[in-house]
């Protein structure tokens, strides 16, 4: 599907008694907007897997950019302008103050939600505000924010980190840390608060609905992506996160723990990563040529093949889901399940629900921009997407 993309003069970003002309600033912001903008569109058209026409997202583009231009556009309707580069003309004549760059961020900022459940654009202040988080944290929480399409920051703390240990549960809302209430602030300056800090308190709202304030201390214990345990039970294999290796590391921890008769495949709490390496997890598994899984992009549904002969051929699978678990784990699970049937036992919560493949692609001049750019489905051509996967056995 080719989307038109939309034309975007000078006039865009002239505001009333301000030319580029009299003002280089101005001049030099104008320009940015523009490359910026130019930049989203070939991006959007080139990766998104279900992409609006160009009038759709124009409309769109113009009910985000009334959102954050601020409290004075608030009775401003879309349909004022005939297209958006009039409109953000409009708005900058009301406002010549209003800058070009940061008000086109903003809207982007506003627009990536509307028109993609995961979509995101990650400003430079945010990318900025971010790696100075990761600059100051010493030691960790082990708690995952996520920003559902709903726009709630939910909590994924690690099930044996310090998070989880002092109470707080899988797919928590979080109200407040420190006091701070943190609806509607940007990840950054969320994880801003909890950067530099020996213990934070956070309000909740847990998944059965109650409130609590509870204080997490942070740790300085490591929690690797790939670990294994042996107990009476069987074998615990935890994958955290599909980092670039995790298969190749999960090979030679196979290969050097043996008996695996008994297997615990713990996911909980593993938001996805690299689809790649929960292909190549898979393939340790599974039969040659098993299909792994489908990945449906604009061009129809990809199958992915085992290449091998399986490493491991347990005689009980058990996988660990929870709330926490996600996209290329939510694969994992899905594709073990329907080519081992009669071996695999999914145990725990309902997964998160992320059937979608993500692309995430820099802007020229500007932030990070995360699009859907494929849909992944189950051997059965199943989709996870929305509704999660459901244990055989529901634990807590």
């Amino acid at each position: 599907m080719t989307v038109p993309v939309l034309a975007v003069s000078s006039l865009l970003l002239m505001g009333a008694g301000v030319s580029a002309q009299e003002d280089p600033a101005v001049l030099r912001q104008q320009a940015a907007a523009e490359r910026l903008w130019q930049s989203f569109l070939t991006m959007y058209q080139k990766v998104s897997l279900e992409p609006l026409a160009a009038q759709a997202l124009d409309l769109k583009g113009r009910e985000a950019l009334l959102a954050v231009a601020g409290p004075s556009y608030r009775d401003w309707k879309a349909e004022r302008a005939a297209n958006l580069p009039d409109l953000f003309k409009a708005v900058r004549k009301a406002d010549p103050t209003l800058k070009p760059f940061e008000l086109m961020e903003r809207m982007l900022g506003g627009l990536l939600p509307k028109i993609d459940r995961y979509g995101r654009y990650e400003s430079v202040e945010e990318m900025e505000l971010l790696d100075e988080a990761a600059r100051q944290a010493k030691g960790v929480f082990a708690i995952n924010l996520v920003i559902d399409e709903k726009k709630v920051l939910r909590c994924f703390p690690d099930p044996d980190g310090p998070a989880a240990k002092a109470g707080v549960l899988a797919g928590a809302e979080l109200l407040e840390v420190d006091g701070v209430a943190v609806a509607q602030k940007s990840l950054a300056f969320v994880k801003m608060a909890f950067a530099g800090s020996k213990s934070v308190e956070v309000k909740v709202l847990q998944p059965q609905g109650r409130q609590e304030s509870i204080v997490i201390e942070r740790t300085f214990e490591t929690f690797p992506s790939v670990s294994l345990q042996k107990s009476p039970a069987g074998v615990r294999v935890r994958i955290r996160t599909f980092d670039a290796g995790v298969a190749d590391q999960l090979r030679e921890l196979f290969k050097a723990n043996p008996p695996l008769d008994r297997l615990i495949l713990d996911l909980r709490g593993n938001g996805g990563g690299l689809i790649q390496e929960a292909f190549a997890v898979a393939e340790l598994f599974l039969p040659k040529g098993a299909v792994i899984a489908y990945v449906r992009g604009r061009d129809g549904d990809k199958s992915q093949v085992a290449a091998s002969d399986p490493v491991v051929t347990p005689g009980s699978l058990q996988i660990l889901l929870d709330h926490g678990t996600a996209s290329a784990a939510e694969l994992l699970a899905m594709s073990l399940k329907e080519n081992l049937t009669t071996r695999v036992v999914l145990r725990g919560q309902q997964s998160y629900g992320k059937g979608q493949r993500l692309s995430r692609d820099s802007l020229e001049g500007g932030g990070m921009l995360t699009l859907s750019d494929g849909l992944m489905l189950s051997p059965a051509k199943k989709s996870w997407d929305h509704t999660g996967i459901t244990p055989d056995v529901e634990m807590k």
